[in-house]
């Protein structure tokens, strides 16, 4: 099951890549009291994470390289600004913070929305989450081939012990000889 879903994640990142790279740029994103937003332009990736939001929107897709926060909120809200910095990277993971003001119209108040991104290449999620299923594959099909080649010499399947002069189980092992 588990890879399933990362071959799934895999499969999704390597579209989003796509996209990417054949619109100039893709950005998936949902905002609301907790919002995320996805962006990608081929060579980086990048996953925000938002606070603060005062209504939710549904899931956007655009293409393009910018954020949809600066144009969140019209006709009620105007984008302000913003302050933020970079905390850092560790083996190609970018981590930032900060936070976007938002001037309200016609009687709306002002708010403020917190921000957490992190952005890498876009080939590190991919590489990450095909590995797993790559990982069971070759393991599984190792064991077929083990399994199948014992067979074929006449040896147990689960030990490798000589089963010539076996009758119904291995004397080694104790496993039932498959008969075929």
């Amino acid at each position: 099951m588990v890879a399933i879903i990362s071959l799934t994640l895999a499969l999704a990142v390597l579209i989003l890549w796509l996209a990417a790279i054949n619109h100039r740029g893709v950005v998936i994103s949902k905002f609301g009291s907790r919002g995320v937003e996805i962006m990608s332009n081929g060579r980086l990736m990048s996953v925000w994470f938002y606070r603060g939001y005062p209504s939710s929107t549904p899931w956007h897709w655009t293409s393009g390289n910018g954020s949809s926060r600066h144009e969140w909120g019209p006709p009620d809200y105007e984008y302000a600004g913003e302050s933020g910095g970079g905390g850092g990277a560790v083996l190609e993971l970018i981590e930032f913070s900060g936070y976007t003001n938002y001037r309200g119209r016609h009687g709306a108040n002002d708010f403020q929305v917190s921000w957490q991104a992190y952005g890498m290449p876009v080939w590190a999620p991919f590489v990450a989450f095909a590995a797993f299923p790559l990982y069971w594959c070759t393991v599984t099909l190792r064991r077929a081939r083990r399994t199948a080649r014992r067979r074929r010499l006449g040896l147990c399947e689960a030990c490798g012990y000589d089963l010539r002069g076996s009758a119904d189980r291995c004397p080694e092992c104790g496993t039932t000889i498959a008969t075929s």
